[in-house]
């Protein structure tokens, strides 16, 4: 569990600012999105390590050192861009909130699946069978992946505290080899 009010008083020091805010990627200007250049989970979103086994969503942390102090609820992304942090497109509100401004943009999958939608039938008919044979080409691969073949041993020194004699047949096992 997290304590947040010693998470806090870290994510506030100098030098844990200093440290953040040196892999931020400024370089559009102060009303540009600031990317997070570190590593960035499945989804997309800036994670940054405030110390062993203590990790955050770098956006969090921006909205954090602009705050002074946790957010009340979730991170509100203003530009919609997962790995920017820039405090001035970062707000606090509740999840509800995220979810309204999320279908207020379009952004829920089941609105992108009505534009995909609607993108296929507006398509020229040739168009469309040039898309087609495209995806079904992807469906439908009949290469398979190269198997490699097992290499007797190669696990030797790496498996550690095994008995020297451990290749050798059980007497229990003898009768069924």
């Amino acid at each position: 569990m997290k304590n947040k009010a010693a998470d806090l008083k870290k994510i506030l020091d100098t030098a844990t600012m200093k440290r953040f805010w040196s892999n931020v990627d400024k370089s559009g200007g102060e009303d540009a999105c600031w990317k997070w250049k570190l590593s960035l989970i499945p989804g997309g979103y800036g994670q940054f390590k405030l110390e062993k086994n203590n990790n955050y969503m770098a956006h969090s942390i921006a909205l954090i050192i602009k705050l002074g102090r946790f957010p009340k609820g979730v991170t509100i992304h203003s530009c919609d861009k997962r790995d920017c942090v820039n405090p001035s497109h970062l707000r606090e509100g509740s999840h509800q909130e995220n979810m309204e401004d999320m279908f207020r943009k379009g952004r829920h999958y089941s609105q992108r699946t009505e534009k995909f939608t609607e993108f296929i039938e507006n398509l020229r008919a040739e168009d469309k069978e040039l898309l087609y044979n495209i995806l079904c080409k992807q469906l439908h691969k009949t290469e398979k992946p190269e198997k490699k073949e097992r290499q007797f041993g190669s696990m030797k020194g790496l498996v550690k505290n095994i008995a020297d004699d451990f290749d050798a047949p059980v007497e229990d096992f003898k009768k069924h080899q």
